[in-house]
């Protein structure tokens, strides 16, 4: 069928894009340990660009057969849309890496849920039998994506994915006690995961307060990653550096000097690598910061031409809108120290709310913490209730103590956060 569509946008002689995604998808809704429904579907979508000169139209539709509608949908909202004296073109073709998606997690059927759910279930009542996930999730996702250009593009691949969200929770002294867990990986998921949520859940059960102070924080992967979605995605896009509404310049030292970040979408290992991105630029591995110096913008094919120079493989789209600039994989490079028990005390913040009122051109953040330790002599003694932390996101990179010689995964961001725990010296923690 995607051929058709590319033999009618020739007879017309346009210049254009075909993006094409379709998803498999195979879901399970767990409720109280057990899965409650499971369902089974494929979607796809199609979307075309045009371009007549320097007016660029697009139009998408979910019904293949509607292809002709989209293409000349396409070519009238071009004819309307004013000249884009920026752009100029779309990707050149390229050869491509071949993802093979991990055969096990292909072949996973609703009995192999049903398994997972009762191993992680089992996981969480070791631990303490009264635990239970309360809801849940479960999703195995299965995508083709395909892009042809007017240029030669001809870039296929299909990735698979597996996720599972929800809440677990129990009872303590009549008092309910909750969390929210997200696990996923590019293979089928580890119920022993299980294990780890609940020696934290029952960790949170016994908290205390504390009183406001300046203090040493050590931030895990699921904290960190949220503030990365807001400050660290908007500062490195290429479109805001462009624009100047980022804050960061090329060259300049904007965190601390252990602080080494690659963008990286070439490893099939990792959660969100693709052998191309949503333009058909081939995917690369490449230095954001090195050692706490900016080095690289993300570019799309768009603002990278606008700069004089060639695209990072950052472009994201949907087939509904056109492509923006987001992170692939976000590594920052591993230390060697064991930070949790080398510290003598800090706050380990694990989790935080309120990430979306974070000032993401300036960084300064003022954020609720859902589940934090404090840590003496490179233990973890207690939860704490009811705290917050606040300051500034570039202020906090450019004073940290220690970095982990660990890397954890979190799915914030583009799904592929793969971080260390970072010691920082000093950040404002609101108690009593």
């Amino acid at each position: 069928m995607i051929d058709k569509v590319e033999k009618y946008l020739e007879r017309k002689g346009l210049s254009y894009e075909i993006y094409y995604k379709s998803n498999n998808s195979l879901s399970a809704e767990v409720a109280n340990d057990k899965i409650d429904y499971v369902s089974e579907g494929e979607t796809g979508s199609l979307s075309v660009r045009v371009a007549l000169g320097k007016r660029v139209g697009l139009a998408y539709t979910s019904n293949l057969n509607h292809y002709k509608n989209c293409v000349d949908a396409a070519v009238k909202v071009a004819k309307s849309n004013k000249e884009d004296n920026n752009f100029s073109g779309f990707v050149m073709p390229a050869k491509y890496d071949k993802f093979m998606p991990d055969n096990a997690l292909l072949k996973l059927t609703p009995e192999d849920f049903r398994t997972f759910v009762h191993k992680f279930s089992s996981e969480l009542k070791n631990i303490n039998p009264n635990i239970k996930v309360s809801l849940g999730m479960l999703n195995k996702s299965v995508t083709t994506t395909m892009i042809m250009n007017s240029n030669g593009v001809k870039a296929k691949t299909t990735i698979a994915d597996n996720v599972f969200a929800g809440e677990i929770m129990f009872k303590d002294k009549g008092k309910l006690v909750n969390m929210e867990i997200e696990i996923g990986d590019n293979k089928a998921l580890n119920p022993r995961l299980g294990k780890d949520y609940a020696q934290r859940l029952v960790a949170m059960s016994n908290k205390k307060q504390i009183k406001t102070a300046q203090m040493p924080i050590i931030m895990d992967v699921e904290a960190l990653s949220c503030l990365f979605s807001q400050a660290y995605v908007f500062g490195v896009s290429g479109e805001n550096i462009t624009l100047k509404k980022s804050l960061l310049k090329t060259g300049a030292k904007v965190f601390d000097e252990k602080i080494t970040i690659v963008d990286d979408a070439t490893n099939p290992k990792l959660f969100a690598s693709r052998p191309f991105d949503s333009e058909g630029t081939k995917s690369r591995k490449f230095k954001v910061v090195d050692k706490g110096v900016f080095v690289q913008p993300l570019y799309n094919e768009y603002y990278a031409r606008i700069n004089n120079t060639t695209s990072t493989g950052n472009a994201y789209r949907t087939p509904t809108t056109s492509p923006t600039i987001m992170p692939n994989n976000i590594i920052i490079k591993k230390g060697k120290s064991d930070v949790l028990k080398e510290t003598k005390k800090a706050i380990f913040v694990r989790s935080v709310l309120g990430t979306h009122t974070m000032n993401e051109v300036t960084g300064d953040f003022s954020l609720g913490v859902m589940e934090g330790y404090m840590v003496e002599n490179g233990e973890v003694k207690h939860a704490l209730s009811d705290i917050m932390i606040a300051g500034n996101f570039f202020d906090m990179m450019k004073d940290v103590g220690e970095v982990d010689k660990k890397l954890e995964h979190s799915l914030n961001v583009s799904g592929g956060c793969y971080f260390p725990r970072i010691l920082f010296n000093k950040i404002k923690v609101v108690g009593k």
